[in-house]
Formats: C-alpha cells, structure tokens, sequence
C-alpha cells in the first residue's frame, strides 16, 4: 500500500543560504577589489580568541577605515595568487600570508599612525581557557577549607583562601580571581 500524503512533514520556514552561490562570493570578490583601488594602505593582523565586542569597538575608533576578517581563500583570488595573476603589484606576496586566523584592514592613514596605534592597542577581557595570568596572587592562610585542584581552598567572606606558600594565578576583575595551581 502507498504512503498516505497526510504522514508528510512540510517545513513552513525558508531560509536564505549565506554566500555559498558563485554570485555571493563574485561579489565579494568585487568589494575586496574596489577597497584595493579606494584605499592606500593595507594591513594584515593576525588575531587569537577575538571578541565581536572588541572588533566592534575598533571599528567604531576606525570609521574612515575597512575591516575584513574571513573569506580567506576568496581574498587570495581577488588579489591574485601568483605574480602572473594579481590585481595590484605586490598582492600575491600578500595573499601568500592569508592562513589561518587573519584579518585585513584597509586604510588611508599614515603608517606611523597605524602602527602606533595597534603597538599601544590593549582591550581588558574577561579571561578564556588557555589564557595566562597578568598577575600573581599570594593568599593568607585559613584553617578550614574546602578541596580544589588537589589543595586545600575555602571561601571566606567571598574571597578564595589558600594555605600560605600557595599561588593564585590572577585576577579576573575586582574581587573576582580563579585558582589554577600548578
């Protein structure tokens, strides 16, 4: 016997794909060229655990500039991946540094602007896993405690307490520091 057509499940949402068509990628392709005419300088950065926040705030300090992040592979065409085939003189030795956690910026400030910026550039975070302490933290004994990464910790007060001798590794905010003891 056949399936009867009230057992189909049908989706009433639709859903626009993100830059997967040949169009999508021509176009940003075609951006990615324009800011090469429009902008004098182009800087490549490397970035390691970036924010959206953080991106968005530098964006606003750098309004007269162009950001791009992503999209390596389409960058390295539109700026040609060989000597043979680049848009601008000396794009293909900067496509050849387009791997991995990248991003450019495209921009008509002086260098030494740029430069001095980005050298003196520094963002407070609240830390991720892999991050290394700023700081190091020496704690005032306590007699009871409870029991953390193999040593005797407690709270007191809402501050972390550690037999004397013990290393806390840093502070997060005010008031507010992890243990991680080695």
């Amino acid at each position: 016997m056949g399936r009867s057509k009230r057992e189909r499940v049908v989706a009433l949402t639709k859903t626009r794909k993100s830059l997967v068509g040949r169009d999508e990628k021509q176009k940003l392709l075609v951006k990615i060229r324009q800011h090469v005419d429009d902008y004098k300088n182009i800087y490549l950065f490397k970035t390691t655990n970036m924010r959206n926040t953080l991106l968005k705030q530098l964006r606003e300090q750098w309004r007269d500039s162009r950001f791009f992040l992503g999209r390596n592979r389409i960058a390295q065409v539109a700026f040609g991946r060989s000597e043979a085939e680049e848009y601008a003189e000396g794009l293909a030795k900067l496509s050849e540094s387009l791997k991995g956690n990248v991003g450019l910026l495209f921009t008509n400030r002086a260098h030494d602007e740029v430069t001095s910026f980005f050298a003196t550039y520094e963002q407070a975070d609240i830390a991720r896993s892999g991050f290394v302490a700023t700081e190091t933290v020496k704690l005032a004994e306590v007699r009871t405690g409870i029991s953390l990464c193999a040593y005797r910790c407690c709270l007191n007060g809402g501050s972390l307490r550690l037999p004397s001798g013990q290393l806390g590794c840093g502070i997060l905010a005010e008031g507010l520091f992890f243990c991680c003891i080695s």
